[in-house]
């Protein structure tokens, strides 16, 4: 088990930042963000943890497709990687963070 959140997301971002498993990732965390935003504007507040369905559905495909050790202890942590590899692809920075690990891998 990895000791600081850094090192779970560059193992992270190492088996499930790239093909398939990165699009199940980002359309599962897309989904969750927009149903709870529905959901929020209609005042449907106590169907809020609904809107974690997608995002789980998500997780859960990419570890089909992917080479996913999944990591059950730390929730919290998979989530921030979630939300965290979503704004990189938003961002168009998600090649760069991917980059050092291919280095570190070839070698």
């Amino acid at each position: 088990m990895t000791d600081s959140f850094n090192d779970y997301f560059k193992d992270f971002v190492r088996r499930e930042g790239h093909g398939p498993a990165l699009v199940a990732h980002l359309v599962g965390t897309v989904a969750s963000l927009l149903l709870a935003l529905v959901m929020l504007r209609f005042g449907l507040v106590f169907f809020l943890p609904i809107a974690l369905y997608p995002l789980l559905q998500g997780a859960m495909i990419a570890s089909w497709l992917g080479e996913r050790d999944t990591d059950h202890d730390r929730p919290s942590w998979s989530l921030r990687a979630e939300l965290r590899l979503l704004g990189l692809w938003l961002s168009g920075r998600l090649a760069r963070e991917r980059e050092p690990q291919q280095a570190r891998y070839s070698r």
